[in-house]
């Protein structure tokens, strides 16, 4: 709105991909602005520069009342499209945490949520964690399983990682699975730290459990 500007001199772990797509998150101060709608995140491309989402503000799809109180800053991708995680609530009851997209000609849009089935398991999703892109596109996220409603192979709530690369959205490694290169009747246990590079190889921290001796 008028009179709004960015605030402090720093953003928030801007992000660039190809010659010209840039997407960050930043704090705003002026009228009308509170603790409830001080954070916004943009894309800039050939274009300018496009305001993705505000904090608090509607979405566009979803029930009446949901807003995003939690985002970071995005991730650009060479297309020009920003993805990032965020925590969706309307009034005081927490809706759901999912990864959301922007792109010019689509708008926002919700690519995965809690409570949707994670491909190749029998569990939905209890949680997601923020995306991580290359520029071509390929997303990789992990997240928590939920085990009370699917499987339990740990014996609390199971991890696992996912890829989502041209509209396929991929399980690549669970809780439970075989640990690559380790002994028979080692599994991987607690997944996190998901990261892809340019070349479309994902990473990612384990722990595994397996016989003792």
């Amino acid at each position: 709105g008028t009179g709004v500007t960015y605030a402090g001199t720093t953003i928030g772990d801007a992000t660039i991909a190809g010659t010209d797509v840039v997407a960050f998150g930043r704090d705003v101060i002026g009228p009308g602005i509170n603790s409830s709608n001080n954070w916004g995140v943009w894309v800039h491309d050939a274009q300018g520069t496009a305001l993705i989402l505000q904090k608090g503000a509607a979405l566009p799809f979803g029930n009446p009342g949901d807003v995003v109180r939690s985002m970071p800053s995005p991730n650009a991708e060479a297309s020009g499209r920003a993805t990032f995680r965020a925590e969706v609530w309307n009034g005081s009851t927490f809706a759901y945490s999912g990864i959301l997209a922007y792109d010019r000609v689509n708008g926002l849009q919700r690519l995965v949520r809690r409570g949707d089935l994670a491909p190749g398991t029998s569990a939905p999703y209890l949680d997601v964690d923020a995306p991580a892109a290359d520029p071509q596109g390929r997303l990789v996220f992990t997240s928590s399983l939920d085990t009370h409603t699917g499987y339990n192979v740990t014996g609390s709530y199971d991890r696992a990682v996912h890829v989502l690369d041209g509209g396929v959205l991929q399980t690549i490694a669970k809780s439970g699975d075989p640990a690559p290169g380790f002994a028979a009747n080692v599994n991987l246990e607690f997944i996190d730290g998901a990261i892809v590079d340019d070349a479309g190889t994902v990473y990612f921290d384990t722990l595994v459990a397996g016989p003792s001796g």
